[in-house]
């Protein structure tokens, strides 16, 4: 979707565009999470998606919230959801949801515009994703083991 709102409205317009359409979504699914459970995460998502929001939730706190926001801004559905299975308040979630979207949305448009070809500056894009997703799982187990050795 968001490669479609980009090359209509151009990348900077796009990617505001789908930053603000996608930030509020993530809060909405927070919310469902949280006020009816899994049994509706479930019916939302699958089967599928509850095995992913388990895998998720189950060393989720704060500073990992923050980065898979960070790092993973634009794939953020299904760590909404598992978000709102945990302990996190809806004030940090929401705090941590629209403050860490703005570096992805920065690396994004910086990316995008070093080409002239827009195909080109979106397979960057997704390159350049993708190597922040590999990041963030790094520095998930990197906090998760320092967490280990202080308890």
């Amino acid at each position: 979707m968001y490669i479609a709102v980009m090359a209509i409205f151009k990348p900077f317009y796009g990617l505001i565009l789908v930053y603000l359409v996608t930030t509020p979504i993530y809060c909405v699914n927070f919310y469902l999470a949280k006020r009816f459970g899994r049994p509706l995460v479930q019916k939302l998502i699958g089967k599928a998606g509850i095995a992913k929001i388990d895998h998720i939730a189950k060393d989720l706190g704060t500073t990992t919230l923050i980065i898979l926001k960070v790092f993973q801004g634009s794939y953020f559905d299904y760590i909404s959801y598992a978000v709102g299975l945990t302990q996190i308040p809806f004030k940090t979630f929401v705090i941590v949801n629209f403050l860490g979207g703005v570096p992805s949305i920065l690396i994004s448009y910086f990316v995008l515009t070093r080409f002239e070809n827009f195909t080109l500056g979106i397979l960057a894009v997704l390159v350049v994703s993708y190597t922040m997703i590999g990041v963030s799982f790094i520095l998930h187990h990197i906090v998760k083991k320092h967490k280990q050795k202080l308890l």
